[in-house]
């Protein structure tokens, strides 16, 4: 098998800017305040700042649009909402090396450019993080089972085993229990579409070590499943995300969140 190759696609593309999540600018006043009842109300308890809160709902509440202001007003109103947006997520993202991410990706769409996201940080948490030790584990056992051992390759015939095999694990996401408060699971959380490549495959007599490259991207926005639910979607957090990337008035792009990472798996020969 001619190396690199890759040996596993998710179902789901990479760069998918058609996704339900990647939408913005597509709603109005009117079709929020129908689809949702929170946008038909200034009762927003949770929210820690009064004057944000009734400055946020003047546009969606109290506005029609032909009497919007100026553009500059309508930015100046969603530095607010932003604001609101950094001090909501700090319960999400309060402990450990990678809780500055959060902010960084907030800022990210606040300069509204759509461009993809990628960080060191975002890298070095996806290389450390356990959830890569399944899909691991399972191309490790593959590799030491289908390895030609007498003459020291892998067979192409066999390259659909590796596959196979990483669709028999746990592919990585950021869900565990730390990820709650480490802002790994409000920046990240689940993935969009995930690309695993051998990169090279060495074999000395009864053992190998392989060096396994992994590509994921998320993306850094809600569609109308993730607003919908029960719990996230009556809270102010996302709320306010959802109003910043879908209400016309706004029109805040979301954006492909990328990070990669390359593992070193080490074997010997199967007895099976």
């Amino acid at each position: 098998m001619r190396l690199p190759t890759r040996i596993f696609l998710t179902q789901r593309p990479m760069d998918d800017y058609a996704a339900p999540d990647m939408r913005h600018g597509d709603l109005s006043e009117a079709e929020l305040k129908d689809r949702y009842p929170w946008a038909r109300t200034l009762r927003w308890r949770n929210l820690t700042d009064t004057f944000a809160q009734s400055r946020m709902w003047r546009w969606v509440d109290a506005l029609k649009p032909d009497k919007l202001g100026p553009a500059e007003q309508r930015q100046a109103d969603a530095r607010v909402l932003f604001e609101q947006f950094h001090t909501l997520s700090k319960p999400y993202a309060w402990v450990g090396p990678y809780r500055a991410l959060m902010d960084l990706m907030i800022d990210h769409m606040q300069a509204n450019t759509g461009r993809p996201f990628c960080h060191s940080l975002l890298d070095r948490a996806l290389a450390e993080h356990e959830s890569m030790e399944s899909s691991m584990e399972e191309i490790g056992k593959a590799l030491a089972k289908n390895i030609d051992w007498e003459h020291g390759y892998y067979p192409a015939a066999k390259g659909k085993l590796l596959t196979k095999a990483v669709l028999g694990s746990y592919l990585p996401k950021f869900d565990n229990w730390l990820n709650r408060v480490d802002g790994l699971g409000i920046a990240v959380h689940d993935t969009a579409a995930t690309a695993i490549t051998l990169q090279s495959l060495d074999i000395q007599g009864d053992r190998f070590s392989a060096e396994v490259h992994y590509r994921i991207q998320d993306h850094f926005g809600l569609d109308d499943t993730d607003i919908a639910h029960p719990l996230y979607g009556n809270l102010p957090l996302f709320q306010i995300w959802y109003l910043l990337q879908r209400w016309e008035g706004y029109d805040y792009r979301p954006f492909i969140t990328e990070m990669s990472a390359t593992k070193h798996i080490e074997g010997m020969r199967s007895e099976s």
